[in-house]
């Protein structure tokens, strides 16, 4: 187990295997062409969130937290990062995720995080779910270059400007 008093995570070019729980990690992760794995129950809270870049993927389960308000934060500078672990809440808190940068998010794992889902610029693909009643926010006046594609029915915030038709996929900008 990790746990606080860490003061750097970078993993650049190479796999990094959780055995167990990685928790209140502060500073944020980050990932160059690299993958987070682990077979075990554990889960990775890193409160700083998750900056990306290149092609990273994330099997291991990741926990956000209301009192880490960073701890799912996305920052995806470019190529793609896919989630395939489950995003959770698991201290009973609301918190949900945030995807800014020019790169993809792809949430493929079956996430039960409690907060809403937004997306302030770039590309985020929902192959996988996400919890039902979850609130996806796509862009905003300040942030108009986000995308979504979603592969299941979502509950869309009222911010969200236009919709492709149905069947799903859903790609919403």
């Amino acid at each position: 187990m990790i746990n606080d008093g860490v003061t750097a995570v970078t993993i650049n070019g190479g796999t990094f295997d959780l055995v167990s729980f990685a928790e209140e990690v502060t500073p944020a992760v980050n990932l160059t062409n690299a993958a987070i794995i682990g077979w075990s129950a554990g889960f990775l809270l890193s409160r700083g969130g998750f900056e990306a870049a290149g092609t990273n993927t994330i099997s291991k389960g990741i926990s956000v937290r209301a009192e880490g308000p960073n701890s799912g934060r996305f920052a995806i500078t470019n190529e793609v990062t896919t989630v395939s672990g489950r995003i959770q809440t698991d201290n009973g808190s609301v918190q949900g995720i945030s995807k800014t940068g020019a790169g993809t998010l792809i949430l493929a794992g079956a996430n039960s995080y409690t907060g809403p889902t937004v997306l302030k610029s770039g590309t985020t693909i929902v192959s996988g779910s996400i919890a039902s009643g979850s609130v996806v926010r796509v862009g905003d006046s300040a942030n108009p270059g986000a995308t979504a594609i979603l592969g299941a029915p979502v509950l869309l915030a009222k911010s969200t400007r236009r919709a492709a038709a149905p069947p799903f996929p859903r790609a919403i900008r």
